[in-house]
């Protein structure tokens, strides 16, 4: 038996909602971070809306999980609900220094920051709008230093 994009978007709403509760956020909570009405989150995990685009559902994940690894968790898990009918994009996790270089350059406005402290161990921060900051200054500081 198919199941009607109704029955669908209820299963993942249902599956967000659970997910935003085991995290022990609320509803209005979730919507300021990703700048939408909390009636709009709402009725996304009530399944009353519209069945949510991937761009939502990949905000609403980025806002509640922890790691990379709960994201792609929930990614294969949205997967199953959904008979692979939103199927979102995993994120990596960056091993080194260059990698972190490497990617600063080639992506002109990011929403992550990676950074690693005295003992090398990695910090990661999600923004949730575009920064660039840093790839700016470096930049402008390179052009000072060869005049």
């Amino acid at each position: 038996m198919v199941e009607s994009n109704d029955e669908l978007k209820k299963e993942l709403g249902r599956f967000l909602k659970s997910i935003r509760k085991q995290k022990g956020k609320t509803a209005s909570e979730i919507s300021k971070q990703m700048q939408y009405s909390q009636g709009h989150i709402s009725g996304i995990e009530n399944g009353v809306k519209s069945f949510p685009s991937n761009k939502l559902i990949e905000s609403y994940l980025m806002n509640i999980k922890d790691t990379n690894e709960e994201y792609n968790f929930y990614v294969d898990e949205i997967a199953k609900i959904t008979k692979n009918k939103v199927k979102l994009n995993k994120v990596s996790n960056v091993t080194n220094k260059m990698e972190i270089i490497d990617r600063m350059m080639d992506i002109p406005y990011s929403r992550e920051f990676i950074s690693f402290d005295d003992n090398n161990e990695k910090s990661f921060t999600i923004f949730n709008i575009s920064i660039n900051d840093l790839h700016f200054h470096l930049q402008v500081s390179v052009s000072y230093t060869h005049l």
